[in-house]
């Protein structure tokens, strides 16, 4: 067998290559390999024999169904009685026994119940201790124990029954949003803290072993490998404990582990929610644990952009293979996601607007109505809470929506129903006439989404359809938006983008129903007006990378504008500032979809004149309006200042020179919506240390005085020129302060927004 396609590859692709070998084979294999790899390879093949001999002394000792195949049939003990349980049906199996749901004819009460058959005296005193030590634990987040016992050779421990999902289900539809990612990490370290100070070690913990109840609370379970200081001598040295992908470095070496081999492992489960993906991947336990041991994983950062540095350092820190440089414990990992959640918290309060005082700018000098105090949430009904139904045929999704919007829901705020498909669907929507808000998905059986759409429509009721679903349904998700859908979220979810887009949903709701208490038809236009606005100002980044900053002022009539600053991987980071002409809600929605694509494209790495031209023919069909879109989108290399951009009929940007110079970056090309045919060229500049890139919309230098006369291309290069300090703040403050000056009160007919960045001298 040859090794990996061109001779190349990682050491551990060769490892794996070389393990579908007989034995006798490997040698000439190795041998064959590259020089340079050729020592690791060898070392890598050691490993594997090491670990091999770890894993089949596991199987022969300890009989562990985590780590070695089940051979032996299990006992047929579902309908029969233990003690005083009945046993109803077997749920799964845990570290060193088999777990039943049965009820307790004692007290009336359904239990997890978890036995040990056939196995000798050491393991019984492990497994009856696994009890032992979770008893003693009494924390939210850990399962509780009842009651321990033997009877007719069988050990056993009566726990909770909890009902919910693992975490490995929840992995298994794919990256969880960072604060779901956040939340259950912070509870399961809460829960382990509380284990590590009565010196408690689990030892297995993995996704499977973190129970995710319906309210959001996570359940540690299955202390079966759980380990008291005052009992270390019991476990054989060199054998290993746990789940291969989830063991720490002295773990998995067989050493002696403490409780920071759980903050690895709880690391490990963090980077899987965020990443979709295991940090030490590879087809055989043997090769797992030489990546664990040898490797380091691939950058969080690199599997996902956007994420807050604080998080990847934190994730970073876990997974350091000296148990000395990790955190020193738990509590200190709790109060590191602690901070990362209240800064995210905080920044999206915020929501990217700069105060009033900062900027010179008021709602009232734009012409913008202030939200009445104490109005209830858009889209509610009279009592104050907005109903939405939620149309999926997978399950899990209706104990995600619930974990990830408890605090709306606790708040009243929100309440949700579920249908499994559209039929199901139509039928909650007649036993549930309050519903407004409806999610849907559009693969479903025996109704599905588009079928659904179409028969809401002939539905004589304000609803608002919210369309989830995967990015390789494009072309069904641009029908669906011809068929009525007000907005898509695509999966996997980003649930702040749902939240969002939710809000967005109810805003316009709320304005159709206000329209239909008898409005006159004027009313009715200004309040469509209303929604684009609102929509307008949700579509705004929730937070920026460091070094980028953006604001947008509306004007009172409406003139679309939409802009972000986020992190486009590989140490890039992407600005994009879009503009659309329509005057409606209609086309402030096809903007925000046309927005919500690129980002992802960026995002995804795909290149940028390429994105845009695939942005155009995703927006490009005959039977939507005529809109013209302009787009100005620019992609810095942090470490080399080196500028891409492009323009598609927009204002170009500007670089404003330390040293004083302002140059036009022309990148001209067709505004988008225009042509199928159209293409778009990308052009090339470099930001030196020091200098600040700024993208201003057309109306900065088309706004206008009293008289009429423009603020022009010349006034804003002479502002941007005379302006000290270039920290993006700053460099938009004064942009700002100046076109006010100019305009002394006039009013404006376009949005003034300006997003900029500053490259680090």
């Amino acid at each position: 067998m040859s090794g990996p396609p061109g001779g190349t590859g990682s050491p551990t692709e060769w490892l794996e290559r070389a393990l579908l070998l007989p034995e006798s084979e490997r040698s000439v294999f190795v041998e064959n390999a590259p020089e340079t790899i050729r020592g690791e390879l060898d070392d890598a093949l050691s490993t594997y024999i090491q670990a091999s001999a770890y894993l089949d002394r596991l199987a022969r000792d300890l009989h562990l169904p985590s780590m070695t195949p089940v051979t032996a049939p299990r006992p047929h003990l579902v309908g029969s009685e233990l003690a005083h349980f009945r046993i109803l049906d077997h749920i799964g199996d845990g570290g060193m026994g088999a777990v039943y749901r049965a009820e307790d004819t004692r007290l009336g009460r359904t239990v997890a119940l978890k036995l040990l058959t056939g196995i000798d005296a050491p393991g019984r005193e492990r497994f009856l201790r696994e009890a032992q030590s979770a008893s003693a634990l009494d924390h939210p987040n850990v399962c509780t124990i009842y009651e321990i016992g033997e009877e007719g050779g069988h050990a056993w421990i009566s726990m909770a029954c909890y009902e919910g999902t693992t975490l490995r289900g929840l992995i298994d539809r794919g990256p969880l949003d960072v604060d779901s990612a956040l939340d259950i990490a912070e509870q399961a370290a809460r829960g382990l803290g509380a284990a590590h100070a009565k010196g408690i070690v689990h030892r297995d913990i993995k996704p499977e072993n973190l129970m995710v109840l319906p309210d959001g609370r996570v359940v540690i379970l299955d202390f079966g490998l759980a380990k008291g200081a005052a009992h270390a001598t019991m476990t054989q040295v060199g054998t290993v404990m746990g789940t291969a992908a989830y063991m720490s470095p002295e773990q998995a070496s067989g050493h002696r582990v403490d409780h920071r081999t759980d903050i690895w492992s709880l690391g490990s489960i963090l980077y899987e929610m965020l990443a979709g993906e295991r940090p030490f991947p590879g087809a055989y336990p043997q090769a797992i644990l030489y990546g664990i041991m040898n490797t380091d994983p691939e950058p969080l950062s690199g599997r996902r952009a956007g994420l807050p540095l604080q998080l990847v350092d934190i994730v970073d820190c876990t997974l350091q293979k000296e148990p000395a440089n990790r955190f020193s414990s738990l509590n200190d990992m709790v109060d590191a996601i602690a901070a990362v959640r209240s800064r995210a918290a905080a920044r999206s309060e915020v929501r990217g607007r700069v105060t009033a005082e900062s900027v010179g700018v008021t709602a009232e000098s734009v012409g913008v109505a202030a939200e009445p105090v104490g109005a209830p949430p858009s889209g509610a009904d009279e009592t104050g809470v907005l109903h939405l139904l939620c149309v999926d045929d997978e399950p899990e999704l209706e104990l995600l929506m619930q974990q990830r919007f408890r605090r709306k829901i606790r708040a009243g705020e929100w309440k949700f129903i579920f249908a499994l498909d559209g039929q199901d669907a139509l039928n909650k929507l007649e036993a549930h006439p309050e519903t407004g808000v409806i999610l849907t998905d559009l693969n479903m059986p025996r109704m599905d989404g588009l079928t659904l759409l179409s028969r809401l429509a002939a539905l004589d009721r304000p609803l608002r359809t919210v369309v989830v679903s995967a990015y390789g349904d494009l072309e069904k998700i641009r029908t669906a938006m011809n068929r009525g859908a007000f907005d898509f979220v695509t999966k996997p979810i980003d649930f702040k983008d749902l939240e969002t887009t939710i809000e967005k949903a109810a805003a316009d709701l709320d304005a159709y129903r206000r329209a239909l208490r008898g409005q006159n038809q004027a009313v009715s236009i200004h309040q469509e007006m209303d929604v684009a606005r609102r929509i307008q100002d949700a579509t705004l980044p929730v937070s920026f990378p460091d070094g980028t900053f953006g604001f947008s002022s509306p004007a009172s009539e409406i003139n679309s504008t939409f802009y972000d600053a986020f992190d486009a991987g590989a140490g890039r980071t992407a600005l994009i500032l879009g503009e659309v002409r329509g005057r409606s809600v209609t086309s402030t929605l096809l903007l925000t979809m046309g927005q919500t694509f690129l980002k992802g494209l960026l995002q995804q790495g795909v290149e940028l004149s390429r994105a845009v031209s695939m942005l155009n023919h995703m927006l490009f069909a005959d039977d939507l309006p005529s809109v013209s879109l302009q787009l100005v989108a620019v992609i810095v290399d942090s470490a080399s200042g080196a500028v891409s951009y492009l323009s598609a009929g927009h204002q170009d940007p500007w670089v404003v020179r330390a040293l004083g110079d302002v140059d036009t970056l022309d990148g001209s090309g067709p505004p988008i919506w225009e042509d199928t045919a159209s293409s778009w060229s990308v052009q090339a500049a470099t930001l030196g240390p020091g200098d600040a890139l700024v993208l201003p919309s057309a109306g900065c230098v088309r706004a206008t005085d009293r008289a009429g006369q423009a603020f022009s291309v010349e006034r804003l290069a002479a502002t941007l020129r005379d302006t000290t300090d270039l920290r993006p703040t700053a460099i938009i403050r004064s942009a700002l302060r100046a076109i006010g000056e100019f305009a002394d009160g006039a009013p404006q007919r376009e949005d003034l927004t300006l997003v900029a960045m500053q490259r680090e001298a």
